[in-house]
C-alpha cells in the first residue's frame, strides 16, 4: 500500500519521506509507518487534530491500523524491547479529551485495536504491566488538598478515570471471545 494514499486532506503540512507519513507543525512529526506489513499510526498530542483527521481517513477508507509511539515509528521492525513504551504512550492518550471523544462516541474502536497489537505480538503480560503500573501511578493518583479539604485527582476527568477502570476488564473479555 503507498502511503501517499493516507493523506486524508489537502494540508500542505502532510510531508512523505522515506515511505513514512509526517506532519509539520513546527518539526516534523512521524504520523504513520508501514511495519511488519501492517499500518502503525502514532497518536501524538502534539498534533492531535491532525491525527484525528488520520484516524477518520483511515476508518473512512477501511484500512486497518493499530497503534504505535513516537519512538518506534520510524524503525523498521517492532521490538521486543519497545512494546513497554508503545502501550505506554497509548494508555496515556486516553487522557487527551478529543481523542476521549472519538473513544466514548465508537467511532474509533480503541479495545479493538489494543488487542489486535496484543494478539499479533503475544504480549499480554508486557499490558497487564503496563495498565496496573499507569492505574497506581497515574489514572489513579490523588492526594488531599487541606486548603479545599477535598481530593485532587492527577487526571481531572472522572469519566475518563472511570473508563480506564474498565478498560482491562474490556481488553481481557474481548481476548478471551476472539481467541481461536
Amino acid at each position: 500500500m503507498d502511503i501517499e494514499l493516507l493523506i486524508p486532506d489537502k494540508d500542505n503540512n502532510w510531508v512523505i519521506k522515506h515511505n513514512i507519513l509526517y506532519y509539520r507543525k513546527l518539526a516534523l512529526i512521524p504520523l504513520v509507518n508501514k511495519i511488519d506489513g501492517l499500518i502503525f499510526l502514532n497518536l501524538d498530542r502534539r498534533c492531535t487534530k491532525a491525527v484525528i483527521r488520520l484516524i477518520n481517513n483511515l476508518q473512512k477508507k477501511d484500512i486497518k491500523f493499530t497503534f504505535c509511539d513516537r519512538f518506534t515509528i520510524t524503525e523498521k521492525n517492532i521490538w521486543k524491547e519497545h512494546i513497554d513504551g508503545i502501550f505506554l504512550n497509548n494508555l496515556m492518550i486516553i487522557e487527551e479529551e478529543k481523542i476521549f471523544d472519538l473513544i466514548k462516541s465508537g467511532e474509533l474502536d480503541y479495545i479493538k485495536i489494543i488487542c489486535n497489537f496484543i494478539k499479533s505480538y503475544k504480549c499480554q503480560k508486557r499490558f497487564n504491566k503496563i495498565y496496573d503500573q499507569l492505574k497506581k501511578e497515574h489514572f489513579g493518583s490523588k492526594w488531599y488538598d487541606w486548603y479545599n479539604k477535598s481530593h485532587v485527582y492527577r487526571v481531572k476527568n472522572q469519566e475518563i478515570r472511570d473508563y480506564y477502570d474498565t478498560l482491562f476488564r474490556e481488553v481481557k473479555i474481548s481476548l478471551l471471545l476472539s481467541e481461536d
